[in-house]
Protein backbone atom coordinates (compact mmCIF):
# COMPACT_ATOMS: atom_id res chain seq x y z
CA UNK A 1 0.00 0.00 0.00
CA UNK A 2 1.41 3.25 -1.17
CA UNK A 3 2.21 5.81 1.62
CA UNK A 4 -0.44 8.36 1.89
CA UNK A 5 0.45 11.92 2.90
CA UNK A 6 0.46 13.39 7.05
CA UNK A 7 -2.70 12.74 8.39
CA UNK A 8 -4.24 10.76 5.89
CA UNK A 9 -5.84 7.34 6.26
CA UNK A 10 -6.13 5.15 3.56
CA UNK A 11 -9.29 2.40 3.78
CA UNK A 12 -10.18 -0.20 1.29
CA UNK A 13 -13.82 -1.45 1.16
CA UNK A 14 -15.97 -3.25 -1.43
CA UNK A 15 -13.09 -3.01 -4.02
CA UNK A 16 -13.11 0.68 -3.33
CA UNK A 17 -10.25 3.14 -1.71
CA UNK A 18 -11.43 5.33 0.59
CA UNK A 19 -9.49 8.54 2.21
CA UNK A 20 -10.23 10.44 5.68
CA UNK A 21 -8.22 13.07 7.28
CA UNK A 22 -7.22 12.92 10.64
CA UNK A 23 -8.74 16.40 12.00
CA UNK A 24 -6.57 16.03 15.38
CA UNK A 25 -10.14 16.65 17.79
CA UNK A 26 -11.13 14.36 19.39
CA UNK A 27 -15.06 14.20 20.87
CA UNK A 28 -16.07 12.57 23.87
CA UNK A 29 -12.60 10.49 23.45
CA UNK A 30 -13.32 9.46 19.09
CA UNK A 31 -11.53 10.64 16.70
CA UNK A 32 -13.18 12.69 14.50
CA UNK A 33 -11.92 12.12 10.46
CA UNK A 34 -13.25 14.49 7.08
CA UNK A 35 -13.38 12.30 4.12
CA UNK A 36 -11.64 13.87 1.27
CA UNK A 37 -12.48 13.36 -2.24
CA UNK A 38 -11.65 10.23 -4.66
CA UNK A 39 -8.30 10.60 -5.46
CA UNK A 40 -8.91 10.33 -9.14
CA UNK A 41 -9.91 13.88 -9.26
CA UNK A 42 -6.59 14.95 -8.67
CA UNK A 43 -7.82 19.09 -8.09
CA UNK A 44 -10.87 18.38 -5.96
CA UNK A 45 -9.01 16.02 -3.33
CA UNK A 46 -5.65 18.46 -3.52
CA UNK A 47 -7.74 21.55 -2.58
CA UNK A 48 -9.88 19.41 0.12
CA UNK A 49 -6.53 18.32 1.68
CA UNK A 50 -5.12 21.71 1.81
CA UNK A 51 -7.98 23.01 3.21
CA UNK A 52 -8.05 20.31 5.98
CA UNK A 53 -4.29 20.41 6.58
CA UNK A 54 -4.46 24.45 6.83
CA UNK A 55 -7.27 24.08 9.90
CA UNK A 56 -5.34 21.13 11.63
CA UNK A 57 -2.41 23.78 11.18
CA UNK A 58 -4.22 26.26 12.48
CA UNK A 59 -5.78 24.67 15.56
CA UNK A 60 -2.18 23.61 16.38
CA UNK A 61 -1.05 27.22 17.01
CA UNK A 62 -4.32 28.01 18.66
CA UNK A 63 -3.14 25.81 21.25
CA UNK A 64 -0.49 28.29 22.47
CA UNK A 65 -3.33 31.09 22.70
CA UNK A 66 -4.89 32.14 25.75
CA UNK A 67 -8.42 31.18 27.02
CA UNK A 68 -11.45 33.52 27.08
CA UNK A 69 -10.58 33.41 31.34
CA UNK A 70 -7.12 34.03 30.84
CA UNK A 71 -7.96 37.39 28.48
CA UNK A 72 -11.09 38.30 30.69
CA UNK A 73 -8.71 38.78 33.65
CA UNK A 74 -5.87 40.13 31.62
CA UNK A 75 -8.40 42.82 30.41
CA UNK A 76 -9.84 43.11 34.54
CA UNK A 77 -6.27 44.19 35.32
CA UNK A 78 -5.41 46.43 32.41
CA UNK A 79 -4.84 50.32 32.93
CA UNK A 80 -8.13 50.96 30.46
CA UNK A 81 -10.29 49.12 32.98
CA UNK A 82 -8.84 50.61 36.12
CA UNK A 83 -9.13 54.23 35.13
CA UNK A 84 -12.94 53.28 34.63
CA UNK A 85 -14.99 54.29 37.58
CA UNK A 86 -15.10 52.29 40.89
CA UNK A 87 -18.74 51.77 40.02
CA UNK A 88 -18.14 50.95 36.58
CA UNK A 89 -15.59 48.55 37.53
CA UNK A 90 -17.92 46.84 39.73
CA UNK A 91 -20.55 46.30 37.29
CA UNK A 92 -18.20 45.50 34.33
CA UNK A 93 -16.37 42.90 36.45
CA UNK A 94 -20.21 41.14 37.80
CA UNK A 95 -21.02 40.96 34.02
CA UNK A 96 -17.41 39.33 33.33
CA UNK A 97 -18.64 36.60 35.77
CA UNK A 98 -21.61 35.95 34.25
CA UNK A 99 -19.80 36.30 30.91
CA UNK A 100 -17.69 32.96 31.86
CA UNK A 101 -20.97 31.05 33.24
CA UNK A 102 -21.90 31.28 30.21
CA UNK A 103 -19.22 29.85 28.41
CA UNK A 104 -18.66 27.12 31.20
CA UNK A 105 -16.08 25.10 28.38
CA UNK A 106 -13.82 28.61 28.43
CA UNK A 107 -12.75 28.43 24.53
CA UNK A 108 -9.33 29.07 23.26
CA UNK A 109 -10.04 33.20 22.95
CA UNK A 110 -9.83 32.40 18.78
CA UNK A 111 -12.80 29.72 19.13
CA UNK A 112 -15.23 32.25 19.75
CA UNK A 113 -17.33 33.04 17.13
CA UNK A 114 -20.28 35.33 15.89
CA UNK A 115 -22.76 32.68 16.53
CA UNK A 116 -21.84 32.35 20.31
CA UNK A 117 -22.49 35.86 20.76
CA UNK A 118 -25.49 35.75 19.13
CA UNK A 119 -26.00 32.44 21.30
CA UNK A 120 -25.74 34.43 24.30
CA UNK A 121 -28.08 36.90 23.28
CA UNK A 122 -30.03 34.78 22.41
CA UNK A 123 -30.08 33.12 25.78
CA UNK A 124 -31.02 36.16 27.67
CA UNK A 125 -33.60 37.34 25.84
CA UNK A 126 -35.72 37.48 28.65
CA UNK A 127 -33.37 40.49 30.16
CA UNK A 128 -32.79 42.50 27.27
CA UNK A 129 -30.92 45.35 29.42
CA UNK A 130 -28.49 42.61 30.91
CA UNK A 131 -27.96 41.28 27.44
CA UNK A 132 -27.18 44.80 26.41
CA UNK A 133 -24.18 44.60 29.22
CA UNK A 134 -22.70 41.27 28.85
CA UNK A 135 -22.50 42.18 25.18
CA UNK A 136 -20.56 45.50 26.06
CA UNK A 137 -18.48 43.58 28.24
CA UNK A 138 -17.53 41.22 25.74
CA UNK A 139 -16.89 43.82 22.93
CA UNK A 140 -13.92 45.52 25.53
CA UNK A 141 -12.76 41.94 26.32
CA UNK A 142 -12.47 41.37 22.34
CA UNK A 143 -11.58 44.36 21.11
CA UNK A 144 -8.67 44.02 24.13
CA UNK A 145 -7.75 41.17 22.34
CA UNK A 146 -7.77 42.14 18.78
CA UNK A 147 -5.54 45.00 20.02
CA UNK A 148 -2.73 42.63 21.25
CA UNK A 149 -3.13 40.30 18.08
CA UNK A 150 -4.58 37.06 20.11
CA UNK A 151 -7.36 36.73 17.40
CA UNK A 152 -7.69 38.37 13.92
CA UNK A 153 -11.46 39.33 14.10
CA UNK A 154 -13.73 40.23 17.20
CA UNK A 155 -16.52 38.17 17.10
CA UNK A 156 -18.69 40.98 18.99
CA UNK A 157 -18.47 43.21 15.84
CA UNK A 158 -21.98 43.18 13.88
CA UNK A 159 -24.49 42.28 16.72
CA UNK A 160 -26.65 44.70 17.61
CA UNK A 161 -27.91 45.66 21.11
CA UNK A 162 -31.59 45.06 22.30
CA UNK A 163 -33.33 48.11 20.91
CA UNK A 164 -34.74 50.50 23.65
CA UNK A 165 -33.66 52.18 27.09
CA UNK A 166 -33.99 51.58 30.15
CA UNK A 167 -37.25 54.23 31.36
CA UNK A 168 -37.26 55.37 34.65
CA UNK A 169 -40.21 57.02 35.01
CA UNK A 170 -40.50 60.09 36.97
CA UNK A 171 -42.26 59.82 40.81
CA UNK A 172 -45.74 60.76 40.65
CA UNK A 173 -46.17 64.42 42.35
CA UNK A 174 -48.71 63.05 45.16
CA UNK A 175 -45.58 60.37 46.19
CA UNK A 176 -43.05 62.48 45.74
CA UNK A 177 -44.77 65.41 48.30
CA UNK A 178 -45.49 62.75 50.37
CA UNK A 179 -41.53 61.29 50.46
CA UNK A 180 -40.37 64.83 51.11
CA UNK A 181 -42.25 65.40 54.27
CA UNK A 182 -41.12 61.83 55.48
CA UNK A 183 -39.37 61.36 58.66
CA UNK A 184 -37.47 58.68 57.51
CA UNK A 185 -36.99 59.21 53.66
CA UNK A 186 -37.27 63.05 53.52
CA UNK A 187 -33.40 63.54 53.35
CA UNK A 188 -32.44 60.98 50.62
CA UNK A 189 -35.28 62.05 48.60
CA UNK A 190 -34.42 66.24 48.86
CA UNK A 191 -30.82 65.42 48.18
CA UNK A 192 -31.65 63.13 45.05
CA UNK A 193 -34.99 65.65 43.60
CA UNK A 194 -32.60 69.03 44.25
CA UNK A 195 -29.16 67.48 42.75
CA UNK A 196 -30.48 65.73 39.87
CA UNK A 197 -27.66 63.31 40.44
CA UNK A 198 -27.17 59.49 40.81
CA UNK A 199 -27.93 57.31 43.55
CA UNK A 200 -24.48 56.65 44.28
CA UNK A 201 -22.90 60.02 43.74
CA UNK A 202 -26.12 61.24 46.43
CA UNK A 203 -24.63 58.54 48.91
CA UNK A 204 -21.17 59.75 49.10
CA UNK A 205 -22.11 63.77 49.73
CA UNK A 206 -19.63 65.14 51.96
CA UNK A 207 -20.63 68.22 54.19
CA UNK A 208 -17.54 69.34 53.08
CA UNK A 209 -18.73 69.01 49.69
CA UNK A 210 -20.84 72.41 50.11
CA UNK A 211 -18.90 75.73 50.40
CA UNK A 212 -20.87 78.88 50.60
CA UNK A 213 -24.28 77.68 49.27
CA UNK A 214 -22.54 75.32 46.68
CA UNK A 215 -22.21 71.74 46.37
CA UNK A 216 -19.21 70.44 44.51
CA UNK A 217 -19.34 67.03 42.98
CA UNK A 218 -17.42 64.79 40.79
CA UNK A 219 -19.81 61.79 39.23
CA UNK A 220 -18.70 58.51 39.73
CA UNK A 221 -19.69 57.07 36.36
CA UNK A 222 -18.35 60.26 33.95
CA UNK A 223 -15.59 61.89 35.76
CA UNK A 224 -17.56 65.36 35.35
CA UNK A 225 -17.10 67.48 38.21
CA UNK A 226 -20.18 69.96 38.98
CA UNK A 227 -20.92 73.07 40.96
CA UNK A 228 -24.49 72.69 41.78
CA UNK A 229 -26.01 76.03 43.64
CA UNK A 230 -27.99 74.72 46.48
CA UNK A 231 -31.73 74.67 46.28
CA UNK A 232 -33.47 76.97 49.10
CA UNK A 233 -35.67 73.95 49.53
CA UNK A 234 -32.88 71.70 50.48
CA UNK A 235 -30.43 74.21 52.25
CA UNK A 236 -33.41 74.88 54.41
CA UNK A 237 -33.80 70.57 55.12
CA UNK A 238 -29.85 70.57 55.42
CA UNK A 239 -29.74 73.48 58.44
CA UNK A 240 -31.91 71.39 60.62
CA UNK A 241 -30.27 67.82 59.65
CA UNK A 242 -27.38 67.00 62.44
CA UNK A 243 -23.90 66.69 61.11
CA UNK A 244 -22.71 63.71 63.30
CA UNK A 245 -20.58 61.81 60.23
CA UNK A 246 -18.56 62.65 57.41
CA UNK A 247 -21.38 62.01 54.82
CA UNK A 248 -24.64 63.41 54.68
CA UNK A 249 -26.55 59.87 54.30
CA UNK A 250 -24.60 57.59 56.90
CA UNK A 251 -25.26 54.23 58.82
CA UNK A 252 -25.64 53.76 62.56
CA UNK A 253 -21.76 53.48 62.36
CA UNK A 254 -20.81 56.73 60.62
CA UNK A 255 -20.46 54.89 57.26
CA UNK A 256 -21.53 56.60 54.19
CA UNK A 257 -24.60 55.04 53.11
CA UNK A 258 -24.83 51.86 51.01
CA UNK A 259 -27.01 52.46 47.75
CA UNK A 260 -28.78 49.27 48.62
CA UNK A 261 -29.74 50.31 51.58
CA UNK A 262 -31.33 53.67 50.45
CA UNK A 263 -32.78 52.81 47.59
CA UNK A 264 -34.74 49.34 49.49
CA UNK A 265 -35.75 51.94 51.71
CA UNK A 266 -37.13 54.09 48.93
CA UNK A 267 -38.97 51.72 46.96
CA UNK A 268 -40.60 50.08 50.31
CA UNK A 269 -42.22 53.59 51.18
CA UNK A 270 -43.32 53.61 47.32
CA UNK A 271 -44.61 50.15 47.49
CA UNK A 272 -46.40 51.00 50.84
CA UNK A 273 -48.71 53.63 48.63
CA UNK A 274 -48.95 51.65 45.92
CA UNK A 275 -46.54 52.47 43.87
CA UNK A 276 -43.34 51.17 41.94
CA UNK A 277 -40.35 53.58 40.99
CA UNK A 278 -36.38 53.92 41.02
CA UNK A 279 -34.53 56.58 42.88
CA UNK A 280 -33.17 57.26 39.23
CA UNK A 281 -36.72 58.79 38.39
CA UNK A 282 -36.26 61.50 40.54
CA UNK A 283 -33.31 62.70 38.65
CA UNK A 284 -36.12 62.93 35.54
CA UNK A 285 -38.21 64.84 37.68
CA UNK A 286 -35.28 67.24 38.34
CA UNK A 287 -34.84 67.92 34.91
CA UNK A 288 -38.24 68.31 34.19
CA UNK A 289 -38.85 70.62 36.63
CA UNK A 290 -35.94 72.83 35.57
CA UNK A 291 -37.17 72.64 31.95
CA UNK A 292 -41.00 73.25 33.10
CA UNK A 293 -39.12 76.29 34.99
CA UNK A 294 -37.82 77.41 31.45
CA UNK A 295 -34.46 76.71 31.78
CA UNK A 296 -32.79 75.71 28.63
CA UNK A 297 -31.06 72.80 28.04
CA UNK A 298 -27.65 74.10 28.89
CA UNK A 299 -28.80 75.60 32.07
CA UNK A 300 -30.48 72.40 32.93
CA UNK A 301 -27.60 70.33 31.79
CA UNK A 302 -25.12 72.28 34.20
CA UNK A 303 -27.38 71.11 37.01
CA UNK A 304 -27.61 67.50 36.42
CA UNK A 305 -24.54 66.57 34.38
CA UNK A 306 -26.44 64.84 31.80
CA UNK A 307 -25.45 65.39 27.62
CA UNK A 308 -27.98 67.75 26.13
CA UNK A 309 -29.31 64.59 24.05
CA UNK A 310 -30.27 63.44 26.98
CA UNK A 311 -31.91 66.34 28.61
CA UNK A 312 -33.57 66.59 25.34
CA UNK A 313 -35.18 63.07 25.93
CA UNK A 314 -36.33 63.94 29.36
CA UNK A 315 -38.02 66.87 28.21
CA UNK A 316 -40.44 64.98 26.23
CA UNK A 317 -41.79 64.21 29.84
CA UNK A 318 -42.72 67.81 30.31
CA UNK A 319 -46.04 68.89 31.54
CA UNK A 320 -46.81 70.44 27.87
CA UNK A 321 -50.24 72.05 28.89
CA UNK A 322 -48.46 73.96 32.00
CA UNK A 323 -46.16 75.32 29.08
CA UNK A 324 -48.37 76.11 26.66
CA UNK A 325 -50.24 77.95 29.03
CA UNK A 326 -47.39 80.23 30.04
CA UNK A 327 -46.21 80.61 26.11
CA UNK A 328 -49.39 81.90 25.86
CA UNK A 329 -49.02 84.74 28.82
CA UNK A 330 -46.04 85.39 27.13
CA UNK A 331 -47.51 86.33 24.08
CA UNK A 332 -50.36 88.19 25.14
CA UNK A 333 -47.67 90.20 27.38
CA UNK A 334 -45.85 91.21 24.34
CA UNK A 335 -48.82 93.29 22.50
Amino acid sequence: MAKQPPYVKHVRARGKDYYYFDTGKDVNGKRQYERLPDKSDKMRWGHAYAAQLGARTKRAGLAQLPRLSEVARLYENSQKFKERADGTQRTYSFYIEKLLDLFDADPLIDEVERKDIYAMMDAMAGRPQAANMMLLVARNIFAFALKREMIQTNPTTGVEMNEGRREYEPWPDDLLTAALKDDKIGLPVALLLYTAQRIGDVCNIRWDNIVDGHLYVTQQKTGKPLEIPLHTDLAAILETTPRTAATILHDAKGRPAKTQTIRSQLQRFAADRGHKVEPHGLRKNAVIALLEAECSMAETSSISGQSLRVVEHYAKRRNNKRLAGTAMRKWERSK
